[in-house]
This record gives structure tokens, sequence and C-alpha cells, in this order.
């Protein structure tokens, strides 16, 4: 069975909907309505964020899922790790403000960088400056997410390719003419 984005199921007379993506591509989060609660899986996790495959899926279903909370006023998130959230609204804020705070990051520094663009690494290493110089590659993946995402968004374009490079070091990202 192929389950949509916002689907219905009626399980036992009780209305569940469906929402994904996020964590992964095929993951899922159950909002039990009128009990007050939602599994969120891995989009939303008890302890610090969750990590995704698409940064721009995620947004999405992060703010379904806080949309539908606040519609019907779900107070509990049950995680698939750390403790039960009691504040679930207001978890949810938390993560889409971190999201929003870090594409406004990369955003700025490819503005605020030469005109041929950035690299990802490039990026990273602006942004994470007090990062040791180790973490910075595996930061840089986060990076790649994020431009990504702004491409998806028609903020940032791809100058400059060197398809022999690995894709942190090989594309110049730089901000779009037709948003800017």
């Amino acid at each position: 069975m192929i389950i949509k984005t916002n689907t219905l199921l009626i399980i036992n007379n009780n209305k569940i909907y469906i929402y994904r993506p996020g964590h992964a591509n095929d993951h899922v989060a159950l909002l039990h309505r009128g009990a007050g609660g939602m599994f969120t899986g891995d989009n939303v996790l008890g302890v610090g964020t969750s990590v995704f495959r698409d940064l721009y899926e995620y947004m999405n279903s992060l703010n379904k899922m806080k949309d539908a909370a606040v519609k019907d006023n779900v107070v509990q998130l049950y995680t698939s790790h750390g403790p039960l959230v009691n504040n679930g609204i207001d978890k949810f804020t938390e993560y889409i403000k971190h999201r929003e705070t870090r594409i406004a990051q990369v955003q700025q520094t490819v503005m605020n960088g030469p005109k041929d663009g950035l690299n990802c690494y490039e990026i990273t290493k602006l942004i994470y400056v007090d990062t040791p110089s180790h973490l910075i590659p595996p930061a840089s993946r986060n990076t790649m997410l994020v431009v990504l995402k702004l491409e998806k968004d028609g903020v940032l374009r791809r100058g400059k390719e060197d398809t022999s490079k690995d894709p942190m070091t090989g594309i110049q990202w730089v901000i779009s003419k037709a948003k800017y």
C-alpha cells in the first residue's frame, strides 16, 4: 500500500493522519486526532535535533506537522528517541527556527561572498568559525542540504562546476538573479 502525504486512515473508529517525509524519504508521523498526541518518529526527537536527507521536504513536513498540532491541540510528542515531549507546539517552533536560522546564514554567506560563488566547504568554514577543522567536512554535508533547499526555492543556483571534484568543493553556489 502506498500512503501519500496527509492521508487519513480510520482504524477502530480513530482518525489518524499520516505525514511524510522528513528524517528519511519514506518517513511517517502519526497524528491521533482528538487525543492530544502525535507520534513524530525521527522528525522530532526528545533531545537534540534530527538528521534528514532532504531539507526542503523536511521543512515542509515540520510545518505541516506543526499546523496539524496547532489545529488539533497536540500537547505531547511521542518521539523515536528521547523522552516524551510535553510542549509539542513549542518543540516544532524550536526545530523550525533552528533550521530557518541556518538557512538564513547560508544565504547571507553566499550573498556576501565573491561574485563567482562559494562551494559548500567554503560556506561551512565561514559559518562554523568556532568548529574544529576535522568537523568541517561532516558539517559541509548539512550545508549541502541547505544549498539544495535554497536551489529548489530559487534563491541559489549553481555557478561554475568542476565535475572532477567532490560536490562539496566542485560546485560554486551563487545567488539566483531571478530572486534578487
